[in-house]
């Protein structure tokens, strides 16, 4: 009997987090951009492990001072980085929910 084809790993860039054949590398800045704030990106299990579609590894790779946390629930304790972060004053949070409105 044939064996099954045996199924290769492709390839993943370090930086973007994507497939090789689809690195978008090339066309993101080469020094981190500097927005002089810290930018924490909460970020849900199941699209942490789509890593390869996701935005945020690309986030990650072009912004300074970038910190990603994976969760569903928050909650004191989680991560010291959040709750160091929903402690200060003048901490904003972006969510595109209902209800959002714009920033402009």
């Amino acid at each position: 009997a044939d064996s099954p084809p045996s199924k290769t790993k492709r390839a993943i860039c370090a930086r973007c987090g994507r497939v090789k054949k689809v690195c978008v590398c090339s066309v993101l800045p080469s020094d981190k951009i500097r927005l002089g704030v810290e930018v924490i990106v909460v970020q849900h299990p199941d699209e942490a492990a789509k890593a390869q579609i996701c935005s945020v590894p690309i986030i990650k790779a072009v912004v300074e001072n970038c910190t990603v946390v994976v969760g569903k629930m928050f909650e004191k304790g989680h991560s010291d980085v959040l709750d160091t972060a929903l402690s200060e004053r003048g901490t904003v949070i972006l969510y595109p929910g209902k209800g959002s409105l714009p920033i402009e």
